[in-house]
């Protein structure tokens, strides 16, 4: 859906450090049939399509999970609707309460899927 333009990524240095460093983590290329230099392809078209976020404030301490944090600082400073990610117990622990909704990839695909018709 990034590729395709329906849905705008959105970046900043944290989170695009954390994705180089987990898509070139041998135990991730060894779950797929892709080649490292597919991934690398894949990471660098969502990064081509992304837009990029300088974070000037720090939500801080919010969730449990100190490494977590950075996603919630960017979601605020891009405005986004929707953090989207596996890992809601982590990003639904904080005591801030934001206007963006947290949800898994599959729910965010089905309610996209739902208002597409």
């Amino acid at each position: 859906m990034c590729l395709q333009g329906v849905i705008e990524p959105q970046f900043g240095n944290a989170l695009f450090s954390e994705y180089e460093d987990v898509s070139n983590r041998q135990n991730i290329v060894d779950k797929t049939r892709f080649t490292s230099d597919e991934i690398t392809e894949v990471v660098d078209g969502l990064f081509s399509v992304g837009r990029w976020h300088k974070v000037h404030f720090l939500w801080r301490p919010n969730l449990r999970d100190e490494g977590d944090n950075h996603l919630i600082d960017l979601a605020v400073a891009s405005n986004a609707d929707y953090l989207i990610s596996y890992n809601l117990k982590d990003l639904m622990s904080g005591d801030l309460i934001f206007d963006f909704e947290v949800l898994t990839p599959d729910d965010f695909l089905k309610a996209h899927k739902m208002k597409r018709g």
